[in-house]
C-alpha cells in the first residue's frame, strides 16, 4: 500500500506541476490577450482618426476640383472670344498688347476684308485685330472727347 501511496503522491505532484504550468501559461495568454485588445483599441482609434482625416481631405479635394473646373470653364470662355488686351506698365512708359484669337479668326478676318489669302499667318491675324481695336478705341475716344478736357 505504501507503494501505491507513493505513486499517487507522484501523480498528484506531477498533476500539480502541470496545473501550475497551465496556470502560468493562462496568465501569460491573458496578458497577451489584454495587450492585443489594447493594441486593437489603439489601432481602431488611429484608423478612425485616419478615416476622418481622409474624409476631410476628400471634401477639400472635391471643393478644389470644383474651383479648378470653374477656372477651366472661365479660361475656355476666354479662349472662345477674339480679344486684344493692352497692359500698361506701372511707370506708364510701355504698353504690351495681349491678343487671343479663335481658330477660325483668319476666316472671319478674310470674310470682312482685313486679310487676303496670302496673309494667312498668326502675325498678320494679330496685327489685324490690333487694327480693329485701334479703330474701336479711336471711335470711343472721339465719342467721349468733348466730356474730357485736358488743360
Amino acid at each position: 500500500m505504501f507503494g501505491l501511496k507513493l505513486i499517487k503522491e507522484a501523480h498528484l505532484k506531477e498533476i500539480e506541476n502541470k496545473l501550475s504550468d497551465l496556470n502560468q501559461k493562462l496568465a501569460e495568454t491573458t496578458a497577451q490577450k489584454d495587450r492585443l485588445q489594447m493594441f486593437n483599441s489603439d489601432h481602431q482609434e488611429r484608423v478612425s482618426e485616419m478615416a476622418e482625416k481622409i474624409k476631410e481631405l476628400s471634401i477639400e479635394l472635391e471643393k478644389k476640383q470644383s474651383k479648378i473646373a470653374e477656372l477651366l470653364a472661365t479660361i475656355d470662355k476666354e479662349k472662345t472670344n477674339n480679344s486684344v488686351t493692352l497692359t500698361i506698365s506701372d511707370d506708364l512708359s510701355s504698353i504690351t498688347p495681349i491678343i487671343r484669337t479663335k481658330q477660325n479668326a483668319f476666316e472671319i478676318l478674310f470674310q470682312n476684308g482685313y486679310l487676303s489669302d496670302a496673309q494667312n499667318s498668326q502675325h498678320a491675324i494679330e496685327l489685324s485685330f490690333m487694327l480693329i481695336a485701334n479703330e474701336a478705341l479711336s471711335q470711343l475716344i472721339e465719342q467721349f472727347e468733348p466730356q474730357v478736357r485736358v488743360d
